[in-house]
């Protein structure tokens, strides 16, 4: 019984360990919103705290896709 319970408990922390986090959601509605207002976007863009993101957030940040040059 109990190895039955630690092989549940190790399949469930697996599980759990190889999702994948979503991007930010406010980063994802800036690139959307880049070919419509680039001004806003970068508005918006400024207005995160970039401590605040995830590792993998703080790359789509920095990516070339979202970067407006202005």
């Amino acid at each position: 019984m109990i190895y039955r319970i630690a092989i549940a408990l190790t399949f469930l922390l697996l599980i759990s360990g190889c999702s994948e986090p979503g991007h930010d959601g406010r980063l994802t509605r800036i690139e959307e919103t880049i070919p419509e207002s680039p001004e806003e976007a970068l508005s918006c863009l400024d207005s995160i705290n970039y401590e605040s993101l995830t590792d993998a957030d703080k790359q789509y940040y920095r990516s070339p896709d979202v970067i407006i040059i202005s």
